[in-house]
């Protein structure tokens, strides 16, 4: 709920370093059930605390000029309440998708956030504001992620690489989506270092981003990782390492196809030799 920097997605998104993303279409669809049908806020209502929350240094609205304003953002949303003896509780649910219609080279950029607050008390006429405040809470929280990872796409390397290192989990898997995006390769030693991330996403996210980026610094780290996981996480490695090519990967694959005591690595590895000699081949 993704711009890049590399030539070929500056042209496709017509945008520079100290680009602004500016938002023309704001939609917002209330999933809200029959059950908490009481708890729903009115459409522009619900459409002012969007336009709130999206709005930022990187980000313009400005609805109703589509010619200059590409971008379009889509909020799903649902409010669950209950309310027992004055007491109760309030859960939303938000996804956000930023994304260009028609520009299939550009990659939307999508966050989710779910929140949930109790009350000690509760009037009928708070209803409104209480749902409000929460709302405008949950959306906060979901299109800060979005607003995270506009800022890594327009700036510079530094402040990917600073990203890469943070403490929360869900910032480096920003941090490397986007630097698959850019095919940023002054952080592939860093994305390196992500393959032993402790949070397993992240790992995972590091194996697709390094395949993308194609560096062969890569690859040993990567052959190295196959003891490691089981045959699932190896087919994604595998696959990597043929993606990434070279002589060291088409030789660690044929290592693997003839020799692994597992009949299906084996053959994983033989389909992503394969699969790795055509390319150098040029054939798909």
């Amino acid at each position: 709920m993704r711009l890049p920097l590399t030539s070929l997605l500056l042209v496709a998104c017509g945008c520079s370093r100290d680009a602004t993303i500016r938002v023309g279409e704001i939609q917002v669809f209330d999933r809200t059930g029959a059950a908490s049908a009481e708890w729903r806020l009115e459409g522009e209502v619900l459409r002012g605390l969007v336009k709130d929350a999206l709005r930022g240094p990187q980000i313009e609205v400005a609805e109703g000029s589509a010619a200059g304003a590409p971008w379009r953002c889509r909020v799903e949303l649902a409010i669950e309440g209950a309310v027992v003896a004055g007491h109760g509780v309030l859960r939303a649910a938000i996804a956000a998708r930023l994304d260009r219609p028609g520009v299939l080279e550009e990659t939307p950029i999508e966050a989710s956030a779910v929140v949930e607050r109790g009350f000690e008390s509760f009037v009928a006429r708070d209803r409104t504001a209480l749902v409000r405040a929460h709302l405008a809470r949950g959306l906060r929280d979901a299109l800060a992620d979005i607003h995270r990872e506009v800022r890594l796409r327009l700036g510079d390397g530094g402040g990917l690489k600073s990203a890469l290192g943070e403490s929360d989990p869900a910032v480096r898997r920003i941090a490397v989506r986007v630097a698959e995006l850019r095919r940023e390769r002054a952080v592939v030693p860093r994305l390196i270092e992500l393959l032993r991330d402790a949070d397993a996403t992240v790992a995972d996210a590091a194996i697709g981003a390094l395949a993308a980026i194609g560096d062969r610094r890569a690859v040993r780290p990567l052959c190295d990782l196959v003891p490691l996981r089981d045959v699932r996480g190896v087919a994604k490695i595998l696959d990597a390492v043929g993606a990434i090519g070279g002589d060291e990967a088409r030789a660690y694959l044929e290592y693997v196809a003839a020799g692994h005591d597992d009949p299906e690595v084996r053959s994983l590895a033989k389909e992503a030799r394969g699969r790795l000699l055509r390319r150098a081949r040029g054939e798909r």
